[in-house]
């Protein structure tokens, strides 16, 4: 009996915790996403208002 119901808390256990390292791995490639995009957005106001007259 508690063989069975040990073995039944380790699955959902182990599939939680692939859902919270994919959720991990999703939220450091958006923030890498974000960051990039915020430092090509910056320089190129740079360049555009160095380039102005």
């Amino acid at each position: 009996m508690s063989s069975s119901s040990g073995c039944w808390f380790v699955l959902p256990h182990n599939s939680s915790l692939e859902i919270l390292s994919g959720q991990r791995i999703l939220k450091i490639f958006l923030r890498q996403v974000l960051m990039k995009t915020c430092i090509f957005f910056m320089v190129l106001t740079v360049v555009l208002q160095v380039s102005a007259p």
